[in-house]
């Protein structure tokens, strides 16, 4: 299984749902789309949905950094892989090099889907 390809990016605009303003007066829906790099033209990858708009924002968020994460965590554990075999071979601690460059790919994605 294949996702459409990052990067993704969060719409300007955050809407109300016109069904749930006709169902609950009181608590509008709101949702902000994410949508491929291309947009508008593109694609709409997926639409979040809140009663909470903080909420929403976090969520979209998130949900648009999902490539980079993906590819953070995968680089992440290569170089932890690579680490490991190092020091098993060499029976020595050192490698924190690698450590320290995964940590900090995956604290820019991170911080990408948190703030």
């Amino acid at each position: 299984m294949k996702h459409t390809k990052g990067e993704w990016k969060l719409r300007n605009y955050i809407g109300v749902t016109s069904e749930s303003v006709k169902m609950n007066k009181l608590q509008p829906v709101y949702y902000q789309n994410i949508c491929s790099k291309k947009f508008p033209g593109g694609t709409i990858i997926t639409t979040c949905l809140s009663k909470d708009k903080d909420e929403l924002q976090a969520n979209a968020k998130l949900i648009a950094a999902a490539p980079e994460l993906l590819e953070a965590l995968k680089g992440s554990l290569q170089m932890l892989e690579q680490t490991l075999t190092y020091r098993n071979a060499n029976n020595i601690k050192m490698g924190n090099v690698f450590l320290e460059t995964a940590i900090e790919e995956s604290k820019i994605a991170i911080k990408k889907a948190t703030q």
